[in-house]
């Protein structure tokens, strides 16, 4: 995984971004509702004699904009694997939309209406970039197997409608005019975006977002930060990221919670979180989360 790394340097890079993190003001908008959409209960996840995820209590409220933060090796994305099926909790148990979704397989968590995207991009790259998002519509397509060789004309019909409507995922995502070009020959910044409107087909509720930022430049950080914000303002989504980016994590989230060594050690809204003692000292070690008590 790709975070922030602890760094005993008070001025290296992770601890200059700590600090810019607590002076700089948060800019989240609030909730828009208090019922949780998504709960995990005790959830752990052992790998031989390495507990990788340690009994943690995690609630999503509905409409929020969540992040899930902490060093290199906290078990974040081991926790997105648990909740999209990928893992099985070795015990607890995940819930969402009232229904429990512990131990399911990854399409099943998909059609109860969780999507994602992958810290590392894992696009079709010899496919165009409208076929990928067409991956993301199958599960919702009626067609069978020898319809397809057949075509009736319900099938074709079908697909008219799935090809429209992955065009116009490809503009909401600021694709447009790049339908067939290969995914591999998309800028980095498009390949992300791509990958979301892949999520996006799978019409779900709650999206969780690895490390959407990874990579890229201010001016594209600030632009995808941006649209985030639109998944939640125009589609109504949920919105889980796992980032390292501490100015956008402090920028956008409407809570935070902290992950350290599988446990959780924080939680709250970004205000509280940024100046938790225990979240420094996780980044930055014991003397820098000494010193906040000094200033």
């Amino acid at each position: 995984m790709t975070d922030i790394r602890p760094d005993p340097d008070p001025s290296g890079p992770g601890s200059e971004q700590l600090r810019e993190a607590v002076s700089t003001p948060t800019t989240g908008v609030p909730a828009q509702g208090s019922d949780p959409v998504f709960e995990a209960r005790g959830v752990t996840k052992r790998f031989g004699g390495l507990l990788a995820v340690s009994e943690v209590d995690f609630t999503i409220p509905r409409g929020a904009i969540v992040s899930l933060i902490g060093p290199n090796g906290a078990g974040k994305t081991t926790f997105f694997n648990m909740i999209t099926g990928l893992y099985r909790p070795t015990s607890g148990q995940i819930r969402f939309d009232g229904r429990d979704l512990t131990g399911l397989k990854p399409h099943e968590v998909v059609r109860a209406g969780i999507g994602r995207t992958f810290q590392n991009i894992r696009l079709f790259g010899n496919m165009s970039a409208v076929d990928n998002v067409l991956v993301g519509l199958h599960h919702r397509l009626k067609g069978r197997w020898w319809e397809a060789i057949l075509r009736p004309p319900s099938i074709v019909a079908e697909e008219k409608r799935a090809f429209d409507e992955a065009e116009r995922l490809l503009a909401f995502v600021g694709l447009e005019g790049k339908t067939h070009i290969t995914a591999r020959n998309l800028a980095y910044g498009d390949q992300r975006r791509l990958e979301i409107a892949r999520a996006l087909a799978t019409e779900p509720k709650l999206l969780l977002l690895d490390e959407p930022t990874a990579g890229m430049n201010p001016e594209e950080t600030r632009r995808l930060t941006d649209f985030v914000r639109r998944l939640r303002s125009d589609l109504g989504l949920t919105v889980l990221l796992i980032e390292h980016d501490m100015q956008v994590v402090m920028g956008i989230s409407d809570r935070v919670t902290v992950l350290d060594h599988g446990e959780r050690i924080a939680e709250g809204s970004p205000d509280t979180v940024r100046r938790d003692a225990r979240v420094i000292e996780a980044y930055l070690g014991s003397g820098a989360a000494a010193g906040v008590g000094t200033h």
